[in-house]
């Protein structure tokens, strides 16, 4: 058995009561596929999951660590490709514009909905969202599976969060940190 938690703020580690021992995750804007990552852990420990990133200079880190990646951006809007706005520190970077330090690029997209249909999913335990300010467009992009247990990053921004808890107002608050805030759904 794996031992060792990777999030930032423990998430991972909170969240072990609340999850079966073997499940399925996506994990939305992975970034750092190990450290501060809420998935990592639990795909150690025997977990199936889909890793799913926009940015293309990250995918084949991504890929040295994590068994199955998407590049692709999520968005509700259904189109088959977007702008892409990489950052000079890649973590930053997102489907929106800064115009300090980005430079443009297309990539693929798709929604949380067609990412279940094409995968066939049938399950989700844990749910990871972190794109870097369009974590809300990313939540609503997925209508037709619900997930146990959900992880938005917020930032601490209660306006946000209001947002979040009306997306899909039957999920309730578990937990909060000053970055992410996680969701539990009655689902079973």
């Amino acid at each position: 058995m794996y031992e060792e938690f990777h999030s930032a703020a423990h998430e991972d580690k909170h969240l072990k009561n609340y999850l079966p021992k073997r499940g399925f995750f996506i994990d939305v804007g992975v970034g750092d596929p190990v450290g501060a990552n809420n998935t990592y852990h639990y795909e150690m420990n025997g977990w199936i999951g889909l890793c799913i990133e926009a940015n293309p200079n990250i995918i084949d880190h991504i890929s040295l660590y994590r068994k199955n990646v998407l590049h692709t951006a999520i968005s509700s809007r259904g189109d088959s490709e977007t702008n892409f706005y990489i950052r000079s520190h890649q973590d930053f970077s997102t489907l929106i514009s800064h115009p300090l330090d980005s430079k443009r690029i297309q990539v693929p997209c798709m929604t949380l909905d067609e990412v279940v249909k094409k995968y066939q999913i049938k399950r989700i335990d844990l749910l990871d969202i972190d794109t870097e300010y369009t974590d809300e467009d990313t939540w609503a992009s997925l209508t037709i599976i619900r997930a146990k247990i959900v992880i938005i990053e917020f930032n601490s921004d209660e306006e946000r969060l209001e947002g979040i808890m009306k997306i899909h107002p039957d999920y309730s608050v578990l937990m909060k940190n000053v970055t992410n805030v996680i969701l539990e759904s009655d689902y079973d």
